[in-house]
């Protein structure tokens, strides 16, 4: 008995921290003081996904802890820092990887969610990678207008799969988080 409680224990923690978002980082765009700062805190603290928040009030930004098992949602976040009305200039998220080859628009989905790679070039990664959300609403208008001139993507634009999606197989009309692979952590 006492065997097979430690077994499926094991299995659970080991099914919980393979292939998770574990940590990121999120760069607020108008915080003037520390009372700007809480209040985002306290929106994103109430989030199920959110173990702990630390703030960093020199670079905006803030410092999230995930909780192992708990699905992270980009949009959900974003949300939460528009309620306490501001917005994001930068959103990346630690993912641990388990060796997983990502081609140039390579679809993902990770956590049920789809995830679009703009990668130059092919790579194979392991452990835990950050990935950035060049979305429009995660980054400056500046920094998205940069990027929509470099690519012909329709999904990119709109978040929404579009025609080069479906040509890859996945439904016309969900939402897709665009990212870029930014180093190892």
């Amino acid at each position: 008995m006492k065997k097979s409680v430690c077994v499926l224990l094991f299995l659970h923690v080991t099914l919980f921290s393979i292939a998770q978002f574990q940590s990121g980082r999120l760069q607020a765009s108008g915080l003037t003081c520390a009372m700007c700062a809480k209040s985002i805190y306290n929106n994103l603290i109430t989030l199920d996904c959110i173990d702990s928040v630390d703030t960093d009030l020199n670079a905006s930004a803030f410092l999230l802890k995930f909780k192992p098992g708990k699905v992270v949602n980009p949009d959900i976040i974003r949300k939460k820092v528009e309620d306490a009305g501001f917005s994001v200039a930068l959103l990346d998220l630690n993912y641990l990887f388990s060796t997983t080859t990502i081609a140039p628009d390579a679809h993902l989905a990770l956590e049920g969610q789809l995830f679009h790679f703009m990668v130059l070039s092919k790579v194979t990664i392991d452990g835990v990678h950050t990935i950035r959300c060049i979305d429009k609403k995660f980054m400056t208008d500046k920094a998205f207008k940069k990027l929509a001139f470099q690519t012909s993507l329709p999904c990119y634009t709109t978040g929404m799969t579009d025609s080069c999606c479906v040509a890859k197989g996945f439904a016309l009309g969900n939402r897709i988080f665009h990212v870029q692979l930014i180093k190892k952590q």
